[in-house]
């Protein structure tokens, strides 16, 4: 078995035309290229209804989408996680029909580190429109890499900046909020700053940011601890959005990780 296993893996480089100085371990697989393409028969057109649309609205491989709008327009950036290019980005004018105009990180040169697991790579991002400057915004983590990361571009179809990569705090899923006042914060979930109460207890971070330097500046405050009810020992606090709708912000987070035991939501004034 371990013959054919090793087999394999040779066959699979010749196929991949991969670098010959790429060693191989016994057992070990390597692959230069993966394409995943769905074909579905449920989400053939025909199976529509009058005034129906497709729930999911992009089908495949597109977890943890994000979108803004500009006017008419709206632009959704999915994480993927190792595969590569990474950060796709699409665009809508009615959030039912999308196209994918681009990669946010195209080239192996955004990249911090060329050799990643699924769960080391690319996580969940959030893109945002600063009607002050004309820019959108990309900020999320590679886990394996450099860490926190924010990327601009003026056109969302690119190029997108290099990754300004921010080591000022741990964490994961940093996001962003352009305020009315012009000013920007920083919102990302970390640990507590003092002993958790129980195990897996996250907190949510806000911070304000320089958009032109992309980095943060002044005190970084803690705006949530735990999720909705912290009696009841919610784990894994994460992915916030912070919006500010009339006289109130709202924070919207998830809670349990990958156990998916709901939303934190809480509103300040």
């Amino acid at each position: 078995m371990e013959r054919q296993i090793i087999a394999l893996a040779s066959a699979a480089m010749l196929l991949c035309g991969c670098n010959s100085d790429i060693k191989v371990s016994p057992g070990q697989a390597y692959f230069a290229s993966f394409t995943y393409t769905g074909n579905d028969p449920i989400f053939n057109p025909q199976n529509l209804g009058n005034g129906e649309t497709f729930n999911p609205i992009l089908q495949g491989a597109y977890s943890d989408a994000t979108i803004c709008r500009k006017g008419n327009d709206y632009y959704m950036v999915t994480a993927n996680y190792a595969f590569f290019p990474g950060l796709p980005v699409l665009h809508s004018t009615d959030l039912v029909n999308w196209e994918q105009i681009c990669y946010a990180f195209p080239t192996e040169e955004y990249l911090f580190n060329k050799s990643l697991r699924a769960e080391q790579g690319l996580y969940p991002s959030t893109i945002r429109y600063n009607k002050y400057d004309d820019t959108f915004y990309i900020t999320g983590t590679l886990v394996g890499g450099g860490g926190h990361f924010i990327t601009k571009a003026k056109d969302p179809a690119g190029p997108w900046s290099m990754p300004k990569w921010i080591n000022a705090f741990g964490g994961v899923h940093p996001s962003l909020l352009f305020d009315d006042d012009g000013k920007a914060y920083i919102i990302n979930q970390g640990d507590p700053n003092y002993e958790p109460p129980y195990l897996d207890c996250k907190a949510i971070w806000c911070q304000e940011l320089d958009t032109k330097e992309m980095t943060p500046i002044g005190d970084r405050r803690i705006i949530m601890i735990g999720g909705d009810n912290i009696e009841k020992k919610p784990v894994w606090l994460e992915s916030p959005q912070l919006y500010h709708i009339g006289e109130y912000y709202y924070l919207l987070a998830s809670e349990g990780g990958g156990l998916g035991n709901g939303f934190a939501t809480c509103a300040y004034r």
